[in-house]
Formats: C-alpha cells, sequence, structure tokens
C-alpha cells in the first residue's frame, strides 16, 4: 500500500489547509487588540462588499476603535476675508444663544432676521440703524468681535450671504481692515445682545468691481448685524 504522502493531490491539499489555517488566524485579531502593553497593527478588515470604506483611525492611543472623521481644509477654517476683504465668516462653529429679555424678564433666543429692502433712495453714505440695544460689552476698535449677519442687494433684494445658514459666527478684529469699511465703521459702537442694520453704499462696500460675480460692481448692500461676543 502507498503511503498518503506519495499520493497524487497530496501535497495540493496540504498547502490549501495550511492556507485556510492562517486566514483564520488573521481574522482572529481584531484591530485594537492590546499585547504586552503595546498597541497591536490595524489589520484591514476583509468584507465582501464592493464599496466597503478604509476607517481613519482616532488618535487618542491604544485600544480606540476605528473612526471615520471630515477633516475641514485650514484654508477653509482660517478664511476670514472674502474677495477684498468682506465679511464671509467661519469661525468656530456655535448655537444661536441668548442675546436680550422680553418685557416679563425671560430670555428670547435669537433667530435669522427677515431683512427689509431700503425705503426710498439708496444712500450715498453709511446709513446706521439699531433694531435692538444690547446691554452687553461694547464693540470698539481693536476689539475682536463675534457677529451673526444677514446680507442682500439692494438692486435685486436677493441674499447673498448669511451666517445663520452656516451656524457660524464671524469673528474678526474690528476696525483693522480686515473687512469692508461700511463694516469696519458700522459695528463700532454695537453692544453684545443688539442687533443693527447697516446700509452701506458702494464706495464702502466691494466698489465698481463688485465681488467674485455675486456681488456687482456699484451695489449697495443691505446687512443686519447681531453682536454675539466682544473680547
Amino acid at each position: 500500500m502507498r503511503d498518503d504522502a506519495d499520493r497524487p493531490g497530496h501535497d495540493e491539499q496540504q498547502r490549501r489547509r495550511r492556507h485556510r489555517h492562517d486566514a483564520d488566524v488573521e481574522q482572529a485579531h481584531e484591530p485594537g487588540d492590546e499585547r504586552d502593553g503595546r498597541c497591536a497593527p490595524p489589520l484591514r478588515v476583509r468584507s465582501h462588499s464592493s464599496s466597503a470604506f478604509s476607517p481613519v483611525l482616532s488618535d487618542r492611543g491604544c485600544g480606540t476603535r476605528p473612526s471615520l472623521c471630515r477633516t475641514v481644509p485650514r484654508r477653509d477654517r482660517d478664511r476670514r476675508v472674502w474677495q477684498g476683504g468682506g465679511p464671509h465668516g467661519t469661525g468656530r462653529p456655535v448655537l444661536p444663544r441668548p442675546r436680550e429679555h422680553d418685557r416679563e424678564g425671560e430670555p428670547v433666543t435669537l433667530q435669522k432676521p427677515e431683512v427689509e429692502p431700503i425705503d426710498g433712495e439708496a444712500p450715498t453714505d453709511l446709513r446706521v440703524t439699531d433694531i435692538t440695544v444690547g446691554d452687553g460689552a461694547e464693540a470698539k476698535a481693536g476689539s475682536f468681535v463675534s457677529v451673526h449677519y444677514v446680507g442682500v442687494a439692494h438692486s435685486t433684494g436677493e441674499q447673498f450671504d448669511a451666517s445663520w445658514d452656516r451656524r457660524s459666527t464671524l469673528d474678526f478684529p474690528l476696525g483693522q481692515g480686515r473687512v469692508i469699511a461700511g463694516w469696519d465703521q458700522g459695528v463700532q459702537g454695537m453692544k453684545v445682545g443688539g442687533r443693527r442694520r447697516l446700509e452701506i453704499p458702494p464706495h464702502m462696500g466691494y466698489g465698481d468691481a463688485g465681488a467674485g460675480g455675486v456681488i456687482k460692481g456699484g451695489e449697495t448692500l443691505i446687512f443686519v448685524v447681531d453682536l454675539v461676543g466682544v473680547r
């Protein structure tokens, strides 16, 4: 009788058994296992799906599970000036916060305002109207301020930008030329909790050049600004 090792195909069967054993050992080790106080190297999890994604490991150290993350490019996080100095804020995400009290002393939550059209002719100089006078810290030249705002083009009545839609305030140093002149001058004197309407002529806005195909040249701008913080 011939030995099993001499039978045809025996070597191939042995190779297949070893392959299955190695695969079982690989799948038994999950990413994030700890051995001897060290992090085991993460292993790619096998998937039968053609749409499998590659998880990003957390940076919290040993034993953490893979987690998915979305990174905002630094250039987008840090940008506070848009097309020649106009406000288009990105600051840190914040939720609307109480800014004033009603007659009964109950807090009123800040909400996105409606922007009314200009009544009559467009102004030739900056026009400032306080809708609500705040009672907090005052914004002065050199202050670092946080605001919410809505911007509307006078000629069309259409909104072209709003921090509310991003749920993110615009944070900037006041009076330092980081925003259009109508803002640098118009926000000064506001107090935290206040809401102010700014009607800005072209020479204090984007001038004859306009901005990025969104605001045409020679446009008068209307903003309603809420002062959220001063530091």
